[in-house]
């Protein structure tokens, strides 16, 4: 959202968008003219107007077809991560496809086609991923070794920790992040989103990584 030009930037992500006012400066970015902007509330901000403006961009989200029918503005105000992720997933995702449009040439790419194109560019160094789910993307070398064709001489592999153990999974993820922001990317996973295959949120590190490699 910060690339978005939230304003003001935000710090802490669940305390950041708990008023609302962030959320709905991103969908207005991300979806043009979405926001009723007479209806937001802006200043002298107490619990039910944050939860109505958290309300308004839910709504938003329902009209744009994403999945909500568990998730309300209170959840958001109360810092449900799962359901405050899942919107902010679905939202980052939204603009993704509309990137991923772009590159299609005005037909919306399919995720098997994103897939399909990070095979393509691992398939010397033997790492193939199912999907965006795939288990074997957990530890993050599949994401790594993406980089480091498109972005030779960016890893530094002795970082790299192999093993099961969860805590070696975490660092491997941090360092991934690290790397994509270092090239510039737009991040918007946390490390535990890698570690746990949360595939809408990978989905958006793939596509970051898409767009490096687009220049």
């Amino acid at each position: 959202m910060n690339s978005l030009g939230a304003d003001p930037p935000i710090v802490s992500l669940f305390e950041g968008i708990q008023n609302g006012l962030a959320l709905l400066q991103t969908f207005e970015k991300i979806a043009g003219r979405s926001v009723k902007w007479d209806s937001v509330y802006k200043t002298n901000l107490n619990t039910s107007k944050c939860i109505e403006n958290l309300n308004q961009a839910v709504e938003i989200g329902k009209k744009l077809g994403f999945s909500l029918a568990n998730i309300s503005g209170r959840d958001i105000y109360e810092k449900n991560k799962i359901r405050t992720l899942n919107l902010l997933g679905q939202m980052m995702r939204f603009e993704y496809l509309k990137v991923f449009t772009t590159l299609g040439g005005g037909a919306r790419i399919k995720d098997e086609q994103i897939v399909n194109w990070v095979n393509k560019l691992t398939s010397e160094k033997s790492v193939k991923i199912s999907g965006f789910d795939d288990p074997l993307i957990s530890d993050s070398k599949a994401i790594l070794t993406l980089i480091d064709v498109i972005k030779p001489n960016s890893i530094d592999w002795k970082l790299f920790q192999s093993g099961a153990e969860e805590s070696s999974k975490m660092m491997n993820a941090r360092y991934t992040l690290s790397i994509i922001r270092k090239l510039s990317g737009t991040v918007y996973a946390f490390p535990e989103d890698i570690v746990n295959c949360n595939a809408p949120l990978i989905l958006t590190v793939y596509a970051s990584m898409m767009a490096i490699s687009q220049g």
